[in-house]
């Protein structure tokens, strides 16, 4: 950024002043006049700076429909725009949930933003190879991981999103939230119910989404 005019000019008079008398009182005003401008415009100049990384580094907005970072489709953004949930493009297939009589007391939450710890419970005390959890988990897309099973609200938001996401198959598919030993929760892509089904089913749809 240019010194203004009126900075250039005290200049001018400070280095005229210092050069053909000594450092009068006059000379010190003008220097501390200076050193003030000076001040004010440095301080002008990193607000400004300040606004163009602010404005530079914004985030990218999204918008339901969206390709996300990872190359999902977006189902689910927040007030600001800048986060949400992203699906895969496609089901990875069924699988059974894991671990048929066995509870896991941890992988019991059903809110929006709990579906990746629930899933992280479930491998933790789950050692069946090939379930729900641990296919989402491994799923990987444009080389992003991080990948999970949704809660069954963050997967009723998928069924509410289907016809914009695309690619389901018609019957139930897992949510992470389990219920008891036995039971897990599971919606209907069909009707948009949701049930409770036997861990051990082998023909529910599992299909991985993402924070983001």
């Amino acid at each position: 950024m240019k010194l203004n005019l009126s900075i250039k000019t005290k200049l001018f008079i400070l280095i005229f002043t210092l050069l053909t008398q000594p450092l009068t009182a006059q000379a010190r005003d003008s220097l501390a006049a200076l050193r003030a401008d000076m001040e004010a415009t440095t301080a002008n100049l990193q607000a400004q700076i300040a606004a163009l990384q602010e404005g530079g580094a914004a985030a990218i907005q999204y918008n339901i429909g969206d390709t996300g970072p990872a190359g999902g489709i977006v189902f689910f953004v927040d007030f600001s725009g800048a986060h949400g949930l992203e699906a895969a493009p496609e089901d990875q297939g069924e699988a059974s949930w894991g671990c048929n009589g066995i509870y896991i007391p941890k992988a019991v939450r059903h809110e929006v933003g709990t579906g990746a710890q629930n899933t992280m419970d479930i491998l933790e005390d789950c050692s069946e190879i090939g379930i729900a959890a641990e296919i989402a988990h491994n799923y990987m897309l444009n080389g992003f991981n991080g990948w999970f099973l949704p809660s069954v609200d963050e997967l009723y938001l998928l069924y509410l999103t289907r016809s914009v996401v695309g690619g389901f198959g018609n019957g139930r598919y897992w949510s992470s939230t389990g219920v008891s030993d036995s039971l897990t929760s599971t919606i209907d892509f069909v009707s948009g119910d949701q049930f409770l089904r036997n861990k051990d089913n082998h023909h529910t749809n599992v299909r991985a989404i993402r924070a983001f």
